[in-house]
């Protein structure tokens, strides 16, 4: 099953809304709603969530991430850092985006600008939106502050 079989079957069996779930998982109700859909709304793909997310998710079924990996068949893939690496069911590594990683590293990019870069890849459309207009505010703050 992939991830998002898991937690619908979860939320069904315990009577549970998306929202009480995402609540229990701290993530939001449209994550969890992409990923019982196994699709990321910006490009069509599968989705692939990080590691640490997948353990805020098997802690609000009460499992161990170990335990719930191991129910994950063999077309789920998690990203396991910001370097998005990702892990199938037999447990190998496969790097993906590795031309997007050289050019960051190229550009001179800190780990922590890559990392937001990464996870930025991960949002919808509206996140995204939402984040952008946090971002330029901050900037128009700093902006104001130096004059």
């Amino acid at each position: 099953m992939t991830l998002g079989q898991i937690i619908k079957k979860y939320r069904n069996d315990n009577k549970l809304t998306m929202q009480k779930f995402a609540d229990r998982a701290n993530v939001s109700k449209a994550y969890i709603s992409m990923l019982e859909k196994n699709k990321n709304p910006a490009n069509g793909k599968p989705i692939k969530p990080a590691i640490d997310t997948v353990r805020a998710l098997a802690h609000a079924m009460d499992k161990e991430l170990d335990e719930l990996i191991l129910l994950l068949d063999e077309t789920q893939e998690l990203m396991l850092s910001s370097e998005r690496c990702t892990l199938k069911q037999n447990h190998e590594p496969l790097i993906e985006d590795a031309d997007l990683g050289n050019e960051l590293l190229e550009r001179g990019l800190t780990e922590l600008q890559r990392s937001l870069i990464y996870k930025l890849i991960e949002l919808s459309e509206i996140e995204i939106k939402e984040i952008n207009t946090f971002v330029d505010y901050v900037i128009a703050k700093k902006e104001i502050s130096t004059d």
